[in-house]
């Protein structure tokens, strides 16, 4: 039916980028298209949306500065929600290319990037 439209797509969305420029024009762009964001400079506090918050997509930047980077997030997630799907992105495109093979990395992308590019991979995870 109708529902099915992709304009229809509501998802929920975590973003963790500890830069908070970025990580403020994904979750505005993000929300302008309808979609429910949570998001967090931190790998503690973005495990704990993975988990409380049931995302649907997880955005995370690989370079965390931090304990865990945005790959370990991810997959600390994935354990709530094995069908979550990952879109990692970083300033170190070399560093993205081990993941291009990865199944459980849905897509990565090298900033930066227009944020239309990484809308339009979010809806593309959230059809698939």
């Amino acid at each position: 039916g109708d529902s099915e439209r992709p304009e229809s797509i509501m998802a929920k969305i975590v973003v963790v980028e500890d830069d908070p420029s970025i990580r403020k024009l994904l979750v505005e762009n993000l929300e302008a298209r309808g979609h429910g964001v949570r998001s967090s400079s931190n790998g503690d506090e973005a495990i704990d949306f993975g988990y409380l918050f049931e995302p649907e997509v997880i955005i995370a930047d690989w370079d965390l500065g931090q304990d865990y980077d945005g790959f370990e997030v991810a997959a600390a997630c994935r354990h709530a929600n094995e069908n979550v799907k990952t879109i990692i992105i970083s300033g170190h495109s070399e560093r993205l290319k081990k993941f291009e093979s990865d199944d459980h990395v849905f897509s990565t992308i090298a900033k930066p990037f227009p944020v239309e590019r990484l809308v339009q991979c979010v809806e593309a995870a959230i059809s698939s």
